[in-house]
């Protein structure tokens, strides 16, 4: 059982490499989702998802 054992150590190692490798760009991903998502409902005028709401609506009689 030797071969699989280094066979299962060599493939965890690869795992845990790539785990470090990917964290701080999913970390940034993360916060850089959060930071537009934050700028969004601090200024809604300014955001590409609220620009049906910036006009102001006039009553049609």
């Amino acid at each position: 059982m030797g071969l699989l054992d280094r066979a299962v150590s060599q493939g965890t190692a690869q795992y845990v490499i790539y785990a470090c490798l990917a964290a701080p760009a999913f970390a940034f991903g993360l916060r850089m989702y959060n930071a537009r998502n934050e700028y969004n409902r601090s200024n809604p005028y300014q955001s590409q998802y609220a620009k049906a709401d910036s006009t102001p609506q006039t009553r049609r009689k």
